[in-house]
């Protein structure tokens, strides 16, 4: 058995008329009992590592990560925000509830599945259950991810009567897994550039809202702010400022931070559109040149572009050692293309509309992503232009909650991510206004 004691916590007084906590998101399964205690004086919080063998043998499975262990560093998170120091100074006054005391939580979960990697993230297992008695309440979970879930709902059971008042919980049981096994958040630093200390107080949010997947929007055609060593003209030129920008070795750390807060991070560079000016700054080979003097995509019709892009993502798929990348796939203009008279000239010999070029685009695009071992996400224009995509794609519907894009997709056995209807600069469709309350009146999976 390995224990792992939280700091000791003395308390003050509470009321018993609290009543039941609100719990966000509402686990699956949520009871109360009538019976609410103080948390002891002397409150811990031990962690039982189990083998796959017995539950009794602990200890007996190796941790198979370097470096931090996601449960360890979760407590000591958590220990912080439930049990602040201001509660620690009105202790020896204390009364208690009912003559009981929760004086232990016992947390459960197996050694070899209590600190994923960033490459087991995507399957760790979230279910957990919680018994509250007292004076030992149970947390037993299938993973360390389970394991944060678990404390988060914790932490928000822990209540206190007033501003520096004592700490109590009320008697529960609760089961709880996910809905759904991608529950994401988009943010956009090309438009927008975030510093990393922004990004990591949106996963410090994402981890107290039970999501998990960070939809990081890095590079688009307004800035570059990626800097590659394979190619790094492209932040140089098109970072807005030398400071903003992310640099690999800061990404690896980042990606890390939110490891250990259960969350994926899955990187998203949009070709063939959403390039310009951006790309072209630093490399103008590999874009298009429109009639009108302007750019416009990447030049789908040179092997050249293939190899820059098969380039630039083995880098990527390096620093993002997640299974998935986003690859975009939105918007491209067509018209630039058939303005482009090499551009032009390559449709025509090879029978080519527009849609025909990003076709070709996009499988030679998904070749290179697929040798380099990773899946892939893409916008939903891709399906929606009839590109063939492989079996394995996912399509990410954007275009408002498009119920025939999302019945079509499924029907075909594509998996799907739902981001329409969830803009929050945009919640109603109306440019800047914001009603976010439509977004939990709309399930979905009410497609069908």
């Amino acid at each position: 058995m390995k224990l792992l004691a939280l700091s000791t916590l003395l308390v003050t007084s509470a009321h018993a008329d609290m009543g039941t906590p609100g719990l966000w998101p509402l686990p699956q399964a949520v009871t109360f009992g009538t019976q609410r205690a103080q948390l002891s004086a002397n409150f811990k919080v031990d962690v039982v590592t189990t083998s796959a063998e017995s539950d009794a043998k602990t200890n007996k499975v190796p941790h198979r990560i370097a470096g931090a262990d996601m449960v360890s560093e979760a407590l000591m998170r958590y220990s912080k925000m439930c049990f602040p120091d201001h509660t620690l100074a009105k202790s020896a006054a204390s009364g208690n509830i009912d003559d009981v005391q929760l004086e232990v939580l016992q947390i459960q979960v197996p050694a070899a599945t209590r600190n994923p990697t960033l490459g087991e993230l995507k399957d760790a297992d979230e279910t957990y259950k919680m018994s509250i008695s007292f004076p030992k309440a149970v947390l037993s979970a299938k993973s360390g991810v389970g394991v944060l879930r678990g404390l988060e709902t914790f932490c928000q059971m822990v209540q206190q009567a007033q501003y520096q008042g004592a700490l109590s919980i009320l008697q529960a049981n609760v089961t709880d897994h996910p809905r759904f096994s991608f529950r994401g958040f988009l943010v956009d630093t090309s438009r927008h550039f975030l510093p990393f200390d922004v990004l990591r107080e949106h996963v410090d949010a994402m981890n107290y809202n039970k999501l998990n997947v960070l939809h990081w929007h890095i590079v688009d055609g307004n800035s570059f702010p990626y800097v590659s060593e394979v190619y790094p003209k492209l932040s140089l030129n098109a970072a807005y400022t030398q400071r903003e920008t992310y640099t690999m070795k800061d990404i690896a750390v980042f990606v890390e931070f939110a490891r250990l807060r259960g969350i994926r991070v899955i990187p998203e560079f949009d070709t063939p559109g959403h390039v310009f000016p951006s790309w072209g700054l630093g490399y103008p080979d590999v874009v298009t040149k429109c009639a009108d003097g302007s750019t416009g995509p990447l030049r789908a019709d040179l092997n050249s572009t293939y190899d820059f892009i098969n380039t630039l993502f083995r880098e990527v798929a390096q620093v993002f050692p997640d299974s998935y990348m986003h690859l975009g796939g939105d918007e491209v203009n067509f018209d630039c293309w058939n303005s482009n008279s090499d551009v032009a000239k390559f449709m025509k010999d090879h029978g080519y509309d527009g849609a025909g070029l990003e076709n070709y685009f996009e499988n030679r695009l998904l070749d290179i992503v697929g040798k380099l071992g990773k899946s892939y996400v893409v916008w939903q224009e891709i399906f929606n232009n009839g590109v063939e995509v492989k079996p394995d794609t996912v399509i990410d519907v954007w275009k408002g909650f498009d119920k025939k894009t999302l019945e079509q997709a499924v029907a075909r056995n594509f998996s799907v991510i739902v981001s329409g209807g969830n803009y929050l600069d945009d919640g109603d469709g109306a440019c800047c206004t914001f009603d976010g309350w439509k977004f939990y009146a709309e399930d979905p999976a009410n497609f069908d």
